[in-house]
C-alpha cells in the first residue's frame, strides 16, 4: 500500500514542468554592455525578438554570464539549457540572475532524480537571493524526501508552511509533509497534513493528490468506511487523474473494498499488483557505454545488475538498477553498502 506514496512523489516531481521558466529579478547588470531589451522582450513574451537580440549580443560576448543565463532560459533542450546555466555560474563574478540560475539548475537536477545535487543547488539559490524562498525550499524538501532524509525534508516543508507568505506553495508543502509522514508509516500525522490541503486549498493542483493520499491513510488506519468514501470521491471527481489507474487496480485486486466478487482478479494477478519490488538506482546516463561500464563493474563485484532505458523529452537515458528486493529495508541496506563503496548517493526505486 505504501507504493502510492512513492508514486505521489513522482507526480510532484513531474509538476516541475508546470513551473514558470521566467521569474526575473530586478535589473542591475554587472556588464553595462548587456542589452536590457532582452529582459523586456522576455517579460513581454516576445521570444523571437529576445532570441534575435541575444544572438546578436553573444556573437561578440560569448562568455558574458548574463548572456549565458538567458541563453539557458531560451534553450528548449533540458541538457543544453543546464549546461549554459552552469557556464553562467562558473565564469567568475556576480550577476543579478545568479540566484535564479542556481534555482533553475535545482529544477533540472530534481527532474533527473539527481536529488543530492538538486537540494544543493536550491540551497545555494536561497543563499544568493531569498526571493526564491518557497520554491527553492520545496525543491530541497522533495529532494531530501526522495533521498530518505526525512528530518531535513520535514524542516523544509514546515518552513514554507510557517512563513505564511506563499499560500499556493503551502498546499504543496503540506502535501510533501504528508508524504514524509506517510513513508514513515505515521498515517495519523500524514492524514492531518493532507487534510490541510483538502480544507484550505480546494483549487490547488495539489488537491487531487492529497485526496488520493488521504483515502490511502484511511485504509492504512483500518477505517474502511472512510477509505471507501474518499476513494470513491477521488475516482468520481478525478477520473483519469494520476492515481486513477493505481486506485482502480487496487480496487480490482480487492486490496480496497469497492469491487464485487465478479470484478476481483485471480490470486496470481492480485499478487502481481499488490507485491512491491525495490531496486537501487546507481546511475542514469545519456551514454549507453558509460552505463554499461558501471554495470559491468558492479557485476564483477557480485551484484545483480539490470540496465533500463527511458526516454525523456525525446532523449534516451540508460539507468543502472541493482537487485530486486521484496523488503524496503533490504534495499536500504544494499543502497548504503553501495554508497560506501562508490562514495556517492543513490536512490531506491519501486519496480
Amino acid at each position: 500500500m505504501r507504493r502510492l506514496g512513492q508514486l505521489q512523489f513522482l507526480k510532484i516531481t513531474s509538476s516541475l514542468l508546470l513551473l514558470s521558466l521566467f521569474v526575473f529579478l530586478p535589473a542591475g547588470a554587472r556588464c553595462q554592455g548587456f542589452p536590457e531589451e532582452i529582459v523586456s522582450y522576455l517579460e513581454a513574451g516576445q521570444l523571437k525578438e529576445a532570441r534575435a537580440s541575444l544572438e546578436d549580443f553573444r556573437s561578440s560576448e560569448p562568455d558574458d554570464p548574463r548572456g549565458l543565463y538567458y541563453a539557458g532560459c531560451l534553450e528548449p533542450n533540458g541538457e543544453l539549457s543546464a549546461d549554459l546555466l552552469k557556464k553562467s555560474l562558473t565564469g567568475g563574478g556576480d550577476f543579478p540572475e545568479r540566484g535564479e540560475a542556481l534555482f533553475k539548475l535545482g529544477q533540472y537536477y530534481l527532474s533527473k532524480s539527481m536529488y543530492v545535487t538538486a537540494a544543493s543547488q536550491a540551497r545555494q539559490s536561497l543563499e544568493v537571493d531569498s526571493i526564491q524562498h518557497p520554491v527553492a525550499l520545496w525543491i530541497q524538501g522533495t529532494a531530501n524526501s526522495a533521498s530518505e532524509k526525512s528530518a531535513l525534508a520535514r524542516e523544509n516543508f514546515l518552513e514554507i508552511i510557517e512563513s505564511g507568505r506563499e499560500p499556493p506553495w503551502e498546499a504543496w508543502a503540506n502535501l510533501g509533509l504528508g508524504d514524509v509522514y506517510y513513508q514513515q508509516g505515521d498515517y495519523v500525522r500524514a492524514q492531518s497534513s493532507y487534510r490541510e490541503v483538502l480544507q484550505h486549498h480546494r483549487r490547488s493542483p495539489a488537491y487531487s493528490l492529497a485526496l488520493a493520499q488521504f483515502a490511502q491513510c484511511q485504509w492504512e488506519l483500518d477505517d474502511p468506511e472512510s477509505g471507501e468514501r474518499f476513494t470513491k470521491e477521488y475516482l468520481q471527481e478525478f477520473s483519469g487523474g494520476v492515481f486513477d489507474r493505481t486506485l482502480r487496480d487496487l480496487v480490482s485486486a480487492g486490496v480496497i473494498g469497492l469491487a464485487s466478487e465478479e470484478e476481483r482478479l485471480s490470486p496470481r494477478e492480485r499478487a502481481r499488483l499488490t507485491s512491491t519490488v525495490y531496486s537501487v538506482q546507481v546511475g542514469a546516463f545519456a551514454s549507453k557505454a558509460n552505463a554499461y561500464r558501471m554495470a559491468q563493474r558492479l557485476k564483477a563485484r557480485g551484484y545483480k545488475v539490470e540496465l533500463r532505458t527511458e526516454t525523456i523529452n525525446r532523449r534516451r537515458f540508460y539507468k543502472v538498477w541493482v537487485g530486486k528486493f521484496l523488503s524496503q529495508n533490504r534495499a536500504r541496506d544494499v543502497k548504503q553498502e553501495l554508497e560506501a563503496e562508490e562514495g556517492d548517493s543513490f536512490i531506491i526505486v519501486i519496480r
